[in-house]
């Protein structure tokens, strides 16, 4: 779709949009997005395994909070390891999560928001998607992925 003149990619309802080709381990990814309705989840360091997902992702539910999971397999249930509250102006705002080893930041609008460390079960590679959610609207732009070192991380 076009927006101002620029070609934006749309995500709507509950659906995925991933990146199949390659893996990664120490990584940024980084976007523009702008929300229109609804939730998403950025995926972070997705894999599939047998039964089910092994991923970081971070959720905005209706622009009010972000909420740092990760999800291990078909036999472990969904957890919460980080959450703020945060409230999502209207527009267009940049998106970023830095993974190095076991420590991830995550930035909106170039503000460092969540800084994690993993020390119970880390998700160490994977890939990137994003995922909006029932009665979504969100456009994306500007997406980038980049391997970085230990330099480019905040530790907690």
């Amino acid at each position: 779709m076009v927006e101002d003149d620029n070609t934006v990619f749309k995500g709507t309802g509950h659906n995925w949009a991933d990146l199949q080709a390659k893996e990664w381990d120490n990584y940024i990814f980084k976007f523009r997005f702008k929300r229109i309705t609804g939730s998403l989840n950025v995926n972070f360091r997705n894999n599939n395994v047998e039964g089910g997902l092994n991923r970081y992702f971070v959720s905005s539910w209706q622009g009010t909070q972000l909420d740092l999971q990760e999800q291990l397999g078909p036999t472990k249930s969904i957890q919460s390891l980080k959450n703020i509250a945060f409230r999502l102006t209207e527009g267009w705002h940049t998106f970023e999560i830095r993974g190095y080893d076991n420590i991830l930041n995550i930035y909106i609008d170039d503000n460092l928001l969540i800084k994690y460390k993993d020390t119970k079960d880390p998700v160490l590679s994977g890939r990137v998607a994003f995922e909006t959610q029932e009665d979504s609207e969100f456009l994306f732009d500007d997406v980038e992925i980049k391997v970085i070192t230990e330099k480019d991380i905040i530790y907690p």
